[in-house]
């Protein structure tokens, strides 16, 4: 009778452990992707702002090395995103820079003559 019961006390005990644990693993894993995708956002900003202020690159030569180097800097720490995320956290970031002030240089719009532009010449004696 104890062993009966023993064994039933087991099963229920482990059938309850096991529910919780499916039950649980999906929240666990939800918060974990949550977790990289906000250490990805952080990092993509150093990544992406420095890229957009460059004028030596085209904007695909731009979004391209934002995606090479976010992946390869969160593959360097065991992080590994689809590219279709790594692009959305690249275009969020890059947004976010564009909408706060930053990347002004493509609104500029120069319409003056050149008649009307001042020339400034520096001597040097």
């Amino acid at each position: 009778m104890d062993q009966l019961l023993n064994w039933l006390v087991g099963l229920i005990t482990s059938g309850t452990a096991a529910t919780i644990l499916v039950k649980a693993l999906p929240i666990i894993k939800s918060k974990h992707r949550m977790q990289n995708l906000q250490f990805a956002e952080e990092l993509a900003y150093a990544i992406v702002i420095p890229l957009a202020q460059r004028a030596d690159l085209t904007n695909n030569q731009k979004l391209q090395s934002a995606i090479r180097l976010l992946t390869k800097k969160l593959a360097n720490i065991g992080i590994n995103l689809p590219e279709s995320t790594i692009n959305g956290v690249i275009e969020k970031v890059y947004q976010n820079y564009k909408n706060s002030g930053g990347d002004v240089h493509k609104f500029i719009n120069d319409t003056l003559d050149d008649v009307d532009k001042q020339v400034v010449t520096i001597h040097k004696d």
